[in-house]
């Protein structure tokens, strides 16, 4: 149950931050999906905070589009 509250927790940081560079750059979901080489599809569920089915790869390419870089490690 944590990990899944965790899973979402860490989601929504990052749809929020998607949704904040979208509504800066003023562009339109089929726009940023070309940018992102992805679909529509793909980027409406990462908007969809309850939505965990996202790639590392996608994630690696929201994480540049919004300015950011992953960091991933193990404790």
């Amino acid at each position: 149950m944590l990990q899944k509250a965790d899973t979402i927790a860490i989601k929504r940081v990052i749809a929020y931050a998607l949704e904040q560079k979208i509504k800066e750059d003023n562009i339109s979901i089929n726009r940023l999906a070309k940018e992102l080489e992805t679909s529509r599809t793909a980027i409406s569920r990462i908007l969809a905070p309850e939505n965990t089915s996202i790639t590392l790869n996608t994630i690696e390419k929201v994480a540049k589009y919004v300015g950011k870089r992953i960091v991933l490690y193990f404790k």
